[in-house]
Parts: C-alpha cells; structure tokens; sequence
C-alpha cells in the first residue's frame, strides 16, 4: 500500500510537471505570435505613413497647377507692359501732341470707372466668371491691335481705346477673385508671392520693347507683334490654369426676400446717409485722398514719364 502511495504522488508530479512546461510552451508560442503579429503591423504602418509622406511632399497636380498660375501671371502681365507703357510714345510716333495724348489717355481711367463695376456684377450674376474673363481679356486685346491700323485719326484712336478699356476693365480684378477664391485655405497666403511673377513679367517686357522699339531694325511695328504673342499665350493659361465656374448664379428669390427685409425695416438707407458716414469716418477720407493721390501720380508717370526722358536722352544725343 506504502509502494503503491508513493507511485500515485510520483505521476501526479509527473503530470503536473507536463502540464505545467505545456502551459510554458503554449504561452510562449502565444507571446510570439504576438509580438510577430505587432511587428508587421508595426512595419505596415511605417510603410504606410511612409507613402502618405511622400504623397504630401511630392504631388505633381498641385505643383503643376501653382506653376500654371505663376506662368498666367508672368505672360499676362508681360502681355500689357508690352503694350500699356509705350502707347504714349506711339501716338508720339504718329504725330499727335501733348494735349491730344493727354485727353486720349484720360479715355481709360474714365471708361474703367463705368464698365468694371458692370463687369463685375456681371460675372456674379452669372455665376460664369471664368467665360466672362475670358470673352473681356479677348476684347481688349483686339482692341489694342486694332490701333497698330489707326493712321494719326484721334477719333479712331479715341474710339479704339474706348474698346479696349471697356473689356479690360475688370480682367485685373476677375483674375486674382478666381485665382483666390480656388485656393485652399493653407495656400493663399502664397498668393502674393505668386503675383509677384507677374510683375517679373511686366519688368521683363518693358525692358524688352524699349529695346526694340529704339532699334531702327525693328521699330513701334513690334509692339503689336510681341503683345499679340504674349496675349496669346497668356489666353491659354487663362483657359487651363483657372479652374471651372463653382459659384452658382444669385437667385431671384435671394433679391426678393432682400427686397422684403428693406421695406419691412422702418428707416431705409439712402445714398446721402451713406455719404454722411463717409466724410465722417477719418480712415475713410484717408483711404480715398491716398487714392486721389496716387491716381495723379501714376497718371502724369504712365502718360507723360517715357516721353520726358526720351526728350531727355535725345537732348544729350544718345538713344534711350
């Protein structure tokens, strides 16, 4: 019986031993199962954070997009510096004086006045502002190369620039709107570095056409030339850099209930209320002196500035 105890508690260690290295096993082959299946998960999302890194800093859409608009703004301003500048010197060129040059040129600052806001509402009306700006920047532009065929008549010229005036007068406005208002939210603070191009190309295009048009090989009949190149190609990247039309057109129910909230209020706004606000407001009056002022500036420069230092280089017997 003693024997027989004792074999009994002997394989009852026995198996509690096996069960317990079975147990050790099981846990341990369990433990790296685990850490197996961590790892590679592990690795998965490092691959994965990895790609999405590199999607963020290299994304060819975006990057070709932003050189489309730096590329728009370089060749349409490169477009009107090679034109804008030296029309004063052109009708110079073709016999007219100071006076005529003078009334001729204040043609534009007045025909913008009326027919930007025009334009303007226009394209929100529309809800188009893509195909509006395209059809105005068109319009200018074959309003300018229609004066190249203008023989010294200051009624045609008057009239050639009327035209040309009128659709150009709310392109400047309508360009930066779209270009703004289709930019993330992270992006348009680089929106002046990107207009910046187009000064580079105002810059570049002034230097060039002095050039030419002092050069007896080539002459004023280039600055039709080189503006209508540049137009050009400014009009293809206005057509696919700037993106498709997303606003919808202002509804007439919007006006109606807009209509309604005005009758329903007791006292109505009128224009001479607003005007009273106005010259009351310091910032206001300052904004709109600095304005006058700076309209008379760039007045006298844009019209009168390339022909006093002609005169002037002329003068001491050297070309300009």
């Amino acid at each position: 019986m003693a024997k027989k105890s004792v074999d009994m508690s002997v394989g009852a260690v026995q198996k509690s031993t096996s069960d317990d290295i079975g147990t050790r096993q099981s846990n341990g082959t369990s433990t790296a199962a685990k850490q197996a299946t961590e790892s590679t998960e592990s690795k998965q999302s490092t691959q994965s954070s990895q790609q999405e890194n590199m999607t963020t800093k290299v994304d060819p859409s975006k990057f070709s997009n932003s050189n489309k608009i730096r590329m728009l703004y370089f060749f349409y301003r490169f477009s009107t510096g090679s034109m804008v500048p030296f029309m004063s010197l052109y009708m110079q060129h073709i016999g007219l004086d100071t006076n005529q040059i003078g009334s001729l040129q204040a043609i534009r600052p007045i025909v913008t006045l009326v027919s930007g806001p025009f334009w303007g509402g226009l394209a929100d009306r529309s809800g188009k502002k893509k195909i509006v700006l395209i059809l105005l920047y068109i319009g200018s532009v074959l309003g300018r190369l229609s004066i190249q065929f203008i023989d010294g008549s200051i009624h045609a010229f008057a009239v050639a620039l009327c035209i040309s005036s009128m659709f150009y007068s709310a392109c400047p406005s309508l360009i930066d709107s779209i270009v703004v208002s289709s930019m993330p939210e992270k992006d348009k603070a680089n929106f002046g570095k990107m207009r910046l191009w187009g000064e580079l190309g105002n810059g570049v295009a002034s230097t060039i056409m002095m050039r030419l048009i002092n050069d007896d090989r080539f002459g004023f009949k280039y600055l039709f030339l080189v503006h209508g190149f540049a137009s050009a190609i400014a009009l293809i990247f206005l057509i696919y850099s700037i993106p498709e039309d997303t606003t919808t057109p202002k509804s007439t129910t919007h006006k109606d209930s807009t209509k309604q909230q005005l009758k329903d209020t007791k006292h109505t706004i009128t224009w001479k209320d607003g005007l009273l606000v106005m010259l009351s407001d310091i910032q206001i009056l300052s904004l709109f002196s600095l304005i006058i002022v700076t309209g008379f500036s760039m007045g006298f420069l844009e019209n009168f500035c390339y022909i006093n230092i002609r005169q002037l280089y002329k003068a001491h017997g050297r070309q300009m």
